[in-house]
């Protein structure tokens, strides 16, 4: 049981890692993309959402 335990501190770990990477996907693409002349990374809505994901990690 001890060796399933490393694994699964592993998996963890590896999760966040995946995580945060998608957030900072979502970041670089809510910075990049543009709707009516701004980035939507300007748009209150998608604020929200990437502060959820944040807190969420």
């Amino acid at each position: 049981m001890k060796t399933l335990d490393g694994g699964r501190i592993s998996i963890g770990a590896m999760s966040v890692g995946i995580a945060q990477a998608s957030l900072d996907a979502a970041l670089k693409y809510a910075r990049e993309r543009k709707q009516f002349g701004k980035a939507i990374a300007e748009f209150q809505a998608i604020q929200f959402q990437l502060a959820d994901m944040a807190t969420e990690i």
